[in-house]
């Protein structure tokens, strides 16, 4: 058995002495490019949080105009107006006669 490890162990040596230096040049062609990704993604994550907080901005924007217009809505539909009459209202008003026509 001890002849079958130290034999595992020889190949194990010699495939590291091929496998190391083609590697090596692997290695600082990573280090070289990952600082690059890791910039660009910062910049990618930096575009992403821009792009979200106006999304935010412009749907409190909608919820603001959507509860103007339910505010609207409610004060036609239970008629909350002013008690002063509208422009229109006064002309009807003038138009029609008080008293009825005589001859």
């Amino acid at each position: 058995m001890w002849g079958t490890m130290a034999a595992i162990t020889d190949v194990y040596k010699a495939t590291l002495k091929v496998a190391y230096p083609a590697t090596e040049g692997i290695t600082d062609e990573l280090k070289a490019v990952i600082p690059d990704y890791i910039t660009k993604a910062k910049k990618r994550v930096d575009d992403l949080i821009f792009v979200i907080k106006g999304l935010r901005w412009e749907s409190e924007q909608a919820r603001v105009i959507i509860v103007q217009a339910n505010d609207k809505l409610h004060a036609i539909l239970h008629e909350d107006f002013n008690d002063e009459p509208s422009e229109w209202q006064k002309d009807e008003e003038d138009e029609i006669p008080t008293s009825e026509p005589t001859r």
